[in-house]
C-alpha cells in the first residue's frame, strides 16, 4: 500500500465521505464538510480507492507552509477498514511532502505505536462510546452520576431552541477569552461549523432551562 498526498481539488468528495460512513466510527471530524467549516485549506494522504484516508489542514505561516490542528477539532486518524498499525502510519507520515516546514497535528493515541522523528505530548481525555443503548450507558455511570442525573431529570428541565448565532455568543463571553490564541476568525468557524452541522443534520441547537436558569448547548 503506497500512500499518496492529494492535493483539496484533486479529492473526489464522494468517495471521502462514503469512506468516512463505513468507518469512521461515528465521528464527524473527518467528513469533507466539518473539514471545510475548520479549516484554512485541507489536503489529504490516501491509500487505494480511498480505502484509508487521512486529512492534512493546511496553512500558510509567514512564507512556510504548515501543516496543523485545527480549533474545534481533537485530533484527525486514519480512517479505513482496520485500526492504523505502524506498518500504515509510518507510510501515511511519509506522504506528507517536505514542502511542509512544520506539522503540529493530533492524532487518536495507540501505546503501541510510536512515531518516528516526531516529538510527541501525550493529552488524555475522556471519550463516551455511545453505540450501547441509553440504559446500557446509564448503568455503566458510577453512583454519583447516576443521582446527578436523576436530580436532573425531576428538576423540571426543558429545552427550547437557540440559535447558532447565540451558541457563538456564549462561547465567545464565556470560553473563548481564555484560549490566548483565539481570534475572530476562530469564532467566524465556529459559526461555520454549527450551521454546516445543522444543514447536514449533525446538531441540533438548544437551551436548557432549570428554573429561571439558561444553559445553552449543542447536541
Amino acid at each position: 500500500m503506497n500512500p499518496e498526498f492529494v492535493r483539496s481539488s484533486d479529492i473526489d468528495r464522494v468517495k471521502w465521505d462514503r469512506s468516512v460512513e463505513l468507518h469512521g466510527r461515528g465521528s464527524i471530524e473527518n467528513y469533507s464538510w466539518y473539514l471545510d467549516a475548520v479549516c484554512d485549506s485541507w489536503n489529504a494522504v490516501i491509500a487505494g480507492d480511498y480505502e484509508y484516508i487521512f486529512p492534512v489542514a493546511t496553512k500558510h505561516k509567514g512564507p512556510v507552509d504548515i501543516a496543523y490542528q485545527p480549533f474545534f477539532t481533537r485530533n484527525f486518524e486514519i480512517t479505513g477498514p482496520g485500526e492504523p498499525d505502524q506498518a500504515l502510519i509510518d507510510p501515511f507520515l511519509k506522504a506528507v511532502p517536505t514542502s511542509f516546514k512544520e506539522i503540529a497535528i493530533g492524532l487518536p493515541y495507540f501505546p503501541e505505536l510510536s512515531l518516528k522523528g516526531f516529538k510527541t505530548s501525550h493529552y488524555p481525555y475522556q471519550v463516551l462510546d455511545l453505540l450501547p443503548d441509553s440504559q446500557q450507558l446509564f448503568s455503566d455511570f458510577t453512583g454519583n452520576t447516576k443521582r446527578n442525573i436523576n436530580k436532573l431529570a425531576q428538576s423540571g428541565t426543558t429545552y427550547r431552541p437557540v440559535t447558532t448565532t447565540q451558541v457563538v455568543e456564549l462561547f465567545a463571553r464565556e470560553t473563548a477569552g481564555k484560549i490566548g490564541t483565539m481570534r475572530a476568525a476562530d469564532l467566524e468557524r465556529l459559526q461555520r461549523l454549527l450551521d454546516s452541522c445543522l444543514a447536514h443534520r449533525a446538531g441540533v441547537p438548544s437551551a436548557a432551562r432549570v428554573s429561571y436558569w439558561p444553559m445553552p448547548s449543542l447536541y
